[in-house]
């Protein structure tokens, strides 16, 4: 196996402040969404609370005192180039994830997502296809049903039904 040169502090620092502004134009986005009457039951609630966890957690990791003890020959080193391409596609992927659910609904947006997500993270054909069906629909319908939160439907899923 290649070695790659060791991360350093400062490297961990940029990286982390990187993710951590990824995460305010996230956040700055999810607070675009309606937040709901009583505040907490619309649309904007779950991307907004996911947008200040990140940029909580980015920050924490952007200052705290970091502790780089290598203790295998793959920690602590800089990620391959195939690694860094699958990272930059996940981001990618949350990007569209965002951009897409005004279009196409919680249902279908989900769907491919976690399709897509689960074959970058190297899952089979078969077992990304069931959770990519299962999964959007179970939380459809505690959500939707259950709970009665406002799921987005899709401007083009009402385009098409005429709705």
């Amino acid at each position: 196996m290649e070695r790659y040169p060791p991360i350093a502090k400062p490297h961990v620092r940029i990286a982390s402040a990187i993710l951590t502004a990824v995460g305010l134009v996230y956040a700055y986005y999810a607070l675009q969404l309606p937040l709901g009457d009583p505040a907490g039951t619309g649309v904007g609630a779950v991307p907004t609370v996911i947008g200040v966890l990140w940029v909580a957690v980015g920050l924490y990791v952007t200052f705290r005192d970091v502790d780089l003890q290598i203790r295998d020959s793959e920690v602590g080193t800089w990620p391959s180039r195939e690694m860094a391409v699958r990272v930059a596609l996940a981001v990618a992927l949350c990007v569209g994830f965002i951009v897409m659910m005004p279009l196409l609904g919680t249902l279908m947006t989900s769907g491919g997502f976690l399709f897509l997500m689960g074959r970058l993270a190297g899952a089979p054909w078969s077992k990304a296809l069931f959770a990519s069906i299962v999964l959007p629909i179970f939380f459809w319908l505690v959500f939707g049903k259950l709970l009665q939160v406002a799921l987005p439907a899709g401007s083009l899923l009402a385009l098409a039904t005429g709705g």
